[in-house]
């Protein structure tokens, strides 16, 4: 039995797109100023989010995602999440509840869910940019959906630039949710410049944002510092009761393998609860750049390639000789490699950067082309034994859409995807015993074997480049 009594937040929105992003991202660095070790978790497929919070956290990012996770799964990477934190930030999906028609009113969305199996305080983000009537009617709505959510007093984005503007603006919305019943603002954060550059949320692996400089991070963690009451924020967050895990009980392997992680500006799209269980399960991760590298790290068994901004990169990708011969020697001396999304494209024979056709790694035998982008979680078996399960063992995941086949030579199908439409898909692709790639984003976290077994296959090899 485990125990979850880390402090912990919600950060979520009444309405889309309020700045919850921005607000996590300043949180973040005004409470890492102060000293305290704060995990980062995301509601849904907000890969590019996550992968910056990992890098400001320095702590991989979870995911929770109620379509494809139980409610013991979502709990089971929250207790991994926290293992060290002094408190765990959660940033929410889309909107606390949806507007479905003015006649019909709202639902529920899916960060109360998540508050409520998780036991964790909502701090609600109202947009200063939306009527203060219309702020308070959704505030009251809110509570009428989700009578058992324990809801923060909101604090109000993108309110104004001016002082007289932002004061006035405070005590509009202040009238307002005071005669609505509801409690007065927390704090208030001014309209915040370049908050278009954070990233989009979303699962498509093409950057939407330019990389965000040292010295915005700052202004924004200042600007946030002095908007809200970080203290009673962290006093808040204490309030969220300790959650008993009576049928988990952790043990982390000791080590046994090292896994070499593709992680730099091109890769690290991923459901990162899949790197914490591979440490679980006995695997040392060394982040590697196929970009500045020139050979895979010394003595790995494994290598992981993850989504990434390949049709950005991938003419600087291919340039860098000396990493791909270190790749295919790799493969070549029975290394095992599993790639998703832009990863395998990259091992693939030809994929297309920015409109133009360059040769891969040439492990996949076929030609891989930008796809529809659409998205959608499926459930996944397993077809054939790999390095990552049996036939049939049962797993959950999301296609994103980027990428799509161009002639595939025949080769070794090894996953069904069934999705929610009634399409079947095969995916999985394993032109060797030792290597499997799929252009699907494979959430391990639903059926943790999965970690075991590939942590079990890269314990065969040492890899001397």
């Amino acid at each position: 039995m485990e125990k979850i009594s880390v402090p912990r937040l919600i950060i979520s929105g009444l309405t889309a797109q309020v700045g919850k992003s921005l607000i996590t991202t300043g949180l973040l660095g005004e409470l890492r100023q102060r000293g305290l070790s704060v995990a980062c978790c995301v509601v849904g497929s907000n890969f590019k989010q996550a992968a910056q919070l990992r890098g400001l956290s320095d702590r991989f990012v979870h995911t929770f995602d109620p379509k494809i996770q139980s409610a013991g799964q979502i709990l089971e990477s929250l207790y991994l999440a926290s293992l060290g934190a002094d408190i765990v930030l959660i940033e929410g999906e889309e909107t606390l509840l949806h507007l479905i028609s003015e006649a019909e009113g709202f639902i529920e969305g899916a960060d109360t869910y998540i508050s409520r199996i998780t036991h964790t305080p909502i701090l609600p983000v109202l947009d200063g940019r939306n009527s203060p009537d219309m702020n308070s009617r959704a505030m009251v709505e809110l509570k009428k959906l989700v009578l058992d959510a324990n809801l923060l007093p909101p604090i109000a984005n993108q309110v104004g630039l001016e002082q007289s503007e932002l004061l006035e603006a405070i005590k509009k919305i202040n009238q307002s949710l005071l005669s609505h019943g509801q409690q007065p603002l927390l704090g208030t954060i001014p309209k915040i410049a370049k908050a278009e550059d954070l990233p989009h949320f979303g699962p498509s692996q093409k950057r939407s944002s330019s990389p965000i400089s040292r010295q915005y991070l700052l202004d924004l963690q200042h600007v946030l510092g002095r908007c809200l009451d970080i203290e009673e924020l962290i006093n808040m967050a204490r309030r969220a009761p300790a959650i008993l895990l009576e049928d988990y009980d952790f043990a982390s392997l000791p080590r046994r393998c090292r896994i070499g992680v593709a992680m730099d500006a091109t890769f690290g799209l991923l459901y990162q609860d899949n790197l914490t269980f591979l440490k679980n399960f006995g695997a040392e991760i060394v982040p590697f750049s196929p970009l500045a590298d020139t050979t895979l790290p010394r003595d790995i068994g494994g290598v992981y390639f993850p989504g990434g901004f390949v049709d950005e990169y991938g003419e600087d990708l291919v340039r860098n000789d000396s990493m791909i011969k270190s790749i295919r020697k790799f493969q070549d001396d029975g290394g095992c490699i599993y790639s998703e999304g832009s990863g395998t494209a990259f091992l693939s024979t030809y994929f297309y950067s920015k409109g133009k056709r360059i040769p891969g790694i040439g492990l996949i035998k076929t030609t891989v082309r930008p796809g529809d982008g659409r998205s959608m979680r499926f459930l996944g078996s397993f077809m054939e034994d790999n390095i990552l399960g049996v036939q049939d063992m049962k797993l959950y995941g999301l296609i994103t859409g980027d990428w799509q086949l161009d002639n595939p030579e025949p080769m070794l199908r090894c996953l069904r995807v069934a999705t929610g439409d009634g399409k079947t898909i095969l995916d999985g692709y394993s032109p060797t015993g030792q290597v499997f790639g799929t252009f699907s984003l494979l959430h391990w976290g639903t059926n943790s074997q999965i970690a075991r077994n590939f942590a079990d296959s890269s314990s065969v090899i040492k890899f001397q480049p």
